[in-house]
């Protein structure tokens, strides 16, 4: 397991820089590889509101003190794995935003290529069933073969060797 930097700036609700001194504090929630519960890994920020910890993969509560020190304050728990950015900040973290890892944006490329071979599919199907005399407000879902479908009719099933749809009418299933 390796080591991870948590990096960034502490700053109140006016998204001002916090004061010097202001110190974070990751506990170990449980021990595990290089994690170890009881040990802190800790950091006052600088001038500008900066701080770094390098922490091991885990699962960690946060605490952050305003006053030297003295009362820290729980601000949630953040859980680093092997594949989380280094560095990353403590509110990318607190916020539980996932940043996606290689194997993630490989399976969403698939799926995006998947959907669009199913789009281009359902776009010659539906090519197929408009040259079996569909018009109008016509909806026909399924293998339609038959011919002859009326205004504002509805086909929905296997409708091989159809030859009428009437007007106005719903035909479900195996035609």
């Amino acid at each position: 397991m390796g080591y991870k930097v948590v990096s960034g700036v502490i700053k109140d609700a006016g998204n001002f820089a916090k004061p010097k001194n202001c110190y974070i504090k990751l506990d170990p929630v449980i021990s595990l590889g290089d994690t170890y519960k009881g040990a802190e890994y800790t950091d006052a920020t600088d001038a500008s509101g900066n701080y770094s910890i390098n922490v091991p993969v885990g699962t960690y509560d946060v605490f952050i003190s305003y006053d030297y020190g003295r009362n820290y304050e729980r601000m949630g728990r953040i859980q680093i794995i092997d594949n989380t950015p280094s560095p990353v900040s403590l509110s990318v973290l607190l916020n539980n935003v996932q940043v996606p890892t290689n194997n993630q944006v490989l399976l969403a490329q698939t799926s995006a290529s998947d959907a669009a071979a199913s789009a281009s599919s359902a776009a010659s199907d539906a090519a197929a069933l408009n040259a079996h005399n569909l018009t109008g407000t016509e909806v026909a879902i399924g293998a339609g073969t038959g011919t002859g479908q009326g205004t504002n009719a509805v086909a929905i099933g296997n409708a091989a060797g159809q030859t009428t749809q009437s007007a106005g009418s719903v035909a479900v299933g195996i035609l």
